[in-house]
């Protein structure tokens, strides 16, 4: 039997993912100091959401594939901004019945009215917070904007919604690790997740660094093993490899862009840039459906093995990540940049960790 490939070369293969990604928009109300995207004001239409939803479920279907899809991710800038596309998906997905986890990935700064009807659609809400008087999370006009964050969260805990809360640490506020438990505790949150700042985008025109890896490993274990004791619930993207192991040929996912364009690098959330262009396989249209390059498909698999093989077959963790998480940058040779290889240095400290620690 033949291998299938690790990235999609088929249409079928790029329709049989765990995750659907949609990029509502492009427009955000934070002006986050470590955001590492590109502010824009492009906005996915309803039209095209819900057709590419239908027309990936029919496609799905002609070649026998489960209708189920793991996720259906909204993402952004804020994706809550553009409320009559999301709330079209939702009203389309129940209407039809679709088996998915909708996930909202949301900077927390929601409504009441788009809030209490998406916790009524039975969302998973992850949102990032950084504590109290966070000085790098500011609304449009300077403002912290953790008071009204907070005050978000209080409510969706409040009607008992599927809820995530992740952390974002920098080198001058690593110390607030082993806080967020408590907070998580005094809060009713069950799920956190904690992420290094990427010393992209703003972070470097901020002049931010990352916690040193060897000390952010040391406050997450601590917080780890607080945590546990507490029966609450740390995500981080080393502890996720058992899971993925599961998925060996489905690590990629299928994002649709604000202007239509697909690609499978979350990376990019616009295709303005030469960057991201480069990462585009193909587009949706209403009137031609899904088109996609398999020349250049077939292209990103080859450049894939081939960097994966040359940049990370000598890791201690090879067998577990596979080079995914240097997708982007193994795929379409671009540099692999000091946050990658920093991101790559926590996860084996991390794992290390929790082997000498036999923790699960």
């Amino acid at each position: 039997m033949k291998e299938q490939p690790l990235i999609p070369i088929t249409q079928s293969q790029l329709l049989d993912t765990p995750s659907l990604w949609f990029v509502l928009t492009n427009k955000c109300n934070l002006r986050c100091r470590y955001c590492y995207e590109d502010t824009g004001d492009a906005s996915l239409t309803e039209e095209t959401a819900v057709r590419f939803l239908d027309c990936v479920i029919a496609e799905r279907k002609s070649i026998e594939l489960s209708s189920e899809i793991l996720e259906i991710i909204f993402f952004g800038g804020e994706p809550t901004i553009n409320k009559p596309t999301l709330i079209a998906i939702l009203e389309f997905i129940r209407r039809n019945q679709i088996v998915c986890v909708p996930r909202l990935v949301t900077n927390g700064l929601i409504s009441d009215d788009i809030l209490y009807r998406l916790i009524d659609e039975d969302v998973y809400f992850q949102i990032s917070y950084d504590g109290p008087a966070s000085s790098q999370r500011v609304t449009v006009s300077g403002e912290d904007s953790s008071p009204m964050v907070f005050e978000t969260i209080k409510k969706i805990v409040s009607r008992d919604a599927h809820l995530l809360v992740r952390f974002t640490f920098h080198s001058g506020n690593l110390g607030n690790m082993l806080s967020a438990i408590d907070f998580a505790e005094n809060h009713g949150i069950r799920n956190l997740a904690f992420n290094a700042i990427a010393i992209e985008g703003q972070a470097l025109k901020n002049h931010l660094q990352p916690p040193g890896s060897d000390e952010f490993v040391d406050h997450f274990m601590k917080a780890y093993e607080k945590a546990q004791k507490k029966g609450i619930r740390i995500s981080n993207v080393a502890l996720s490899f058992p899971e993925r192991i599961k998925y060996t040929n489905r690590h990629h996912c299928l994002i649709l862009l604000p202007d239509g364009q697909l690609t499978t690098s979350i990376k990019y959330t616009s295709s303005s840039s030469e960057q991201a262009k480069n990462t585009i396989i193909g587009n949706y249209d209403v009137k031609q459906g899904i088109q996609l390059d398999f020349d250049k498909m077939r292209q990103i698999n080859t450049t894939f093995q081939a960097n994966r093989l040359r940049t990370c077959a000598g890791c201690e963790i090879y067998s577990k990540c596979m080079g995914f998480e240097r997708f982007t940058a193994n795929a379409f040779n671009e540099d692999i940049t000091l946050s990658e290889q920093l991101r790559c240095e926590r996860m084996r400290l991390l794992i290390r960790a929790m082997q000498n620690k036999r923790l699960p």
